[in-house]
């Protein structure tokens, strides 16, 4: 009987092991491939990362890559870079389970038969790219909390909205489902607060990271697409995957700055003590500038904000993220990306009647 107690003792303090490494561990990738197609690439990122990952990028692209226990999503935002694309965090919520497999298979091969789903995103804090974007490189967003406030439409699209503001994730809802939760849960990190959002809403939800091409390139990446005379114009917040699939339900007007202000500030704590203060100032005087540049007449607004990209702390800014970019592409996109910009500038001078020469 001792004997049986002892080995149960045993067997139960190995559960307990595996249980803390596989919940609490930090997870790292370490990988080695050299032209290997993309989609065995993203079987090894789900199964070291312990992640349900889902890419619309071709799975036969040919990917390079060497990783020695880097951390996961670290590591996601260089095959991002690599494969020309973007990731993101995805709660997606719908009353039958079945409506979220058709949409991630839709998502996957670019289906346009599928109903548009509405869809909430902020990024960076009220922008991709803004200072506050570089808060939430290579972190886990299942990690960051939410701090629930109580909705006083008490349906789930509002604390959707709310989420949006508050945390970095992408979140969307089946279309024509908006049940009333009576009781949000309480306040915790993403991966616990969503699904328990939803549980009470009656539905059910899947938690996702989303590798997509980048929206705004052409397919062969030679240069940007201008949108033509008549198209609709962009909301600025408008960020996520393509708008066949999500369409965006947050308008600036609906932010809360409060929001986006815990949500900074949840991000500046997580960077080292002695950094903190000077990025508290600089968002300060950020929001400052922006807000002068709001209420200036447009032919005003445009050369105020020439005036401050051109801001030597801006450019430094600019400069590190694009920096930081660059270090993540791969020898034949660096040469790639030089190519371009050596082409684009001889276009410009020479549609300005001023080609370039051999001392130039």
């Amino acid at each position: 009987m001792n004997r049986s107690r002892i080995l149960f003792a045993c067997l139960a303090l190995a559960i307990g092991i595996t249980a803390w490494n596989w919940f609490f561990a930090v997870p790292s990738i370490t990988l080695n491939v050299k032209n290997a197609p993309l989609s065995k690439v993203l079987k090894e990122f789900e199964r070291q990362g312990n992640i349900h990952l889902v890419s619309n990028l071709d799975p036969s692209q040919p990917v390079t890559l060497f990783f020695e226990k880097t951390p996961v999503f670290d590591a996601l935002e260089t095959l991002a870079t690599r494969a020309d694309g973007s990731w993101r965090l995805a709660y997606l919520a719908a009353p039958q389970a079945s409506q979220i497999d058709a949409l991630l298979k839709a998502f996957v091969f670019k289906a346009t038969d599928q109903p548009s789903w509405n869809s909430y995103q902020l990024r960076g804090g009220g922008g991709n790219g803004g200072m506050g974007a570089s808060f939430e490189d290579a972190a886990d967003p299942r990690a960051f909390v939410w701090e629930i406030s109580p909705s006083e439409s008490k349906d789930l699209t509002s604390y959707f909205a709310q989420a949006a503001q508050k945390t970095p994730a992408f979140f969307a809802i089946a279309p024509d489902w908006n049940p009333l939760v009576s009781k949000p849960p309480g306040s915790g990190p993403l991966t616990q607060s969503v699904p328990q959002l939803v549980s009470k809403a009656g539905g059910h939800v899947r938690e996702v990271f989303l590798l997509e091409g980048r929206p705004n390139w052409r397919p062969d990446g030679e240069t940007r697409e201008a949108p033509s005379a008549d198209a609709a114009p962009v909301e600025p917040t408008s960020r996520g995957p393509r708008p066949n699939l999500f369409a965006n339900s947050l308008s600036r007007e609906q932010t809360n700055p409060e929001w986006m202000a815990q949500r900074v500030e949840a991000a500046i704590q997580k960077l080292p003590a002695e950094e903190q203060a000077q990025v508290r100032e600089d968002m300060k005087d950020m929001r400052t500038a922006m807000e002068t540049i709001r209420q200036l007449p447009a032919e005003e607004r445009r050369a105020k904000m020439e005036e401050l990209m051109n801001n030597p702390k801006m450019a430094d800014r600019m400069e590190q993220r694009a920096g930081a970019r660059e270090s993540r592409l791969s020898p034949s996109q660096r040469a790639e990306r030089s190519k371009r910009y050596v082409d684009n500038k001889l276009k410009a001078r020479a549609e300005a009647g001023r080609p370039m020469n051999p001392v130039d």
